[in-house]
């Protein structure tokens, strides 16, 4: 991470495209956050799961963000404990 980045930790909802760039909604604890970017090509997406599937929703005028977005990480599911 850069200096000023933040890291949050939670389910990819939807990525949504927009007239000035894109919203990344991710569900984090009871918190939906929001994220832009101005392209879609500016977001690194990085996964450490091979089990992904499905598809990203879109919609054509998402809310406000929460802030920008620099990068997805998809990390390894947790084991139960």
């Amino acid at each position: 991470m850069k200096e000023g980045e933040t890291r949050a930790e939670g389910t990819l909802e939807e990525v949504a495209c927009r007239p000035d760039g894109i919203v990344i909604r991710v569900k984090s604890g009871e918190r939906m956050l929001r994220v832009s970017a101005k392209r879609l090509d500016d977001v690194e997406f990085i996964t450490h799961r091979d089990d992904l599937r499905g598809s990203v929703a879109r919609v054509p005028r998402p809310p406000p963000t929460d802030g920008e977005a620099v990068a997805v990480e998809f990390l390894s599911k947790r084991t139960a404990h």
